[in-house]
């Protein structure tokens, strides 16, 4: 994607819990930032944003860690995705 569009942009990410018995899974809450958020790779840390209700009747309480940025360095990329640390769990963060 061009840089210049970030702003257009808009990631939703979205918590669930698993139930391994039933292979089920409940809905916790979401997090949707503007692509304004976006920084850097080097200025990138963990933060923290409240969770979104689905609807008014919902319970969802907590709040969603992410590290959030950009990146035009194809080995950022490549290497987050291998890895199984805490802090690389990346891949499924938009790139630019």
């Amino acid at each position: 994607s061009d840089p210049s569009r970030l702003h257009y942009l808009t990631l939703e990410a979205q918590a669930y819990s698993h139930n391994r018995y039933t292979n089920g899974r409940s809905f916790l809450g979401k997090v949707s930032l503007s692509g304004t958020s976006f920084v850097p790779h080097s200025d990138a840390v963990v933060l923290h944003f409240p969770m979104e209700k689905r609807g008014i009747f919902s319970r969802v309480r907590g709040e969603l860690g992410l590290k959030v940025y950009i990146t035009d360095e194809a080995s950022l990329r490549s290497s987050s995705a291998s890895s199984n640390h805490p802090d690389s769990l990346d891949p499924a963060l938009p790139t630019v």
